[in-house]
């Protein structure tokens, strides 16, 4: 008998084509916001031959580290983890979650789309919870949440009221406001 601990079950993208929107893509010119060329219905219509930034990019869901309802097409927001120190983890295998060695990214599909999803607000908050400093972003923000729900760095205007908005929207995605 294994005393390995259970292994998540193998996920694929189908047909979500969130990160195909909101993740850059150099070797096809594609910059964040604007929706892949070969992204459509059913996927990515060059999933076998995709550049190697998108074969490379596992989201946490496709990762198996969310519920199967946290599909990023269903919550309209995508998470994923990058190294602090840079160091790509070895391919098919998932970045280890660990506060002193990961950051979490959650992209929004749109402005306000983590503060709209009660599971993304979850997750967030639980990633906050545990140490782990979170990106939050999107066209319009970005914005980098500590543990505490403080904001350590935000690329909005506070004078600007529709940034200003967007600001009180992070906080309440962060858990400093009720909703």
């Amino acid at each position: 008998m294994s005393t390995d601990p259970p292994q998540p079950t193998p996920r694929q993208c189908g047909s979500c084509v969130i990160c195909c929107k909101l993740l850059e893509v150099i070797a096809l010119d594609k910059p964040v916001g604007r929706l892949c060329q070969h992204a459509g219905p059913a996927g990515c219509g060059r999933y076998e031959t995709r550049p190697a930034e998108c074969r490379h990019f596992r989201c946490l869901w496709l990762q198996g580290m969310l519920g199967d309802d946290d599909r990023p097409d269903r919550m309209r927001v995508v998470f994923w983890a990058e190294a602090l120190d840079g160091a790509a983890p070895a391919a098919g295998q998932p970045a280890p979650l660990d506060p002193s060695r990961v950051q979490i990214y959650a992209a929004e599909d749109f402005p306000g789309a983590a503060s709209r999803s009660k599971r993304a607000r979850q997750i967030i908050r639980g990633f906050l919870a545990r140490g782990f400093k979170v990106t939050l972003r999107n066209e319009q923000h970005r914005v980098q949440l500590s543990g505490d729900g403080r904001a350590l760095t935000s690329f909005v205007d506070p004078q600007d009221p529709l940034k200003r908005r967007i600001s009180l929207k992070v906080a309440q995605v962060a858990g400093r406001h009720n909703f």
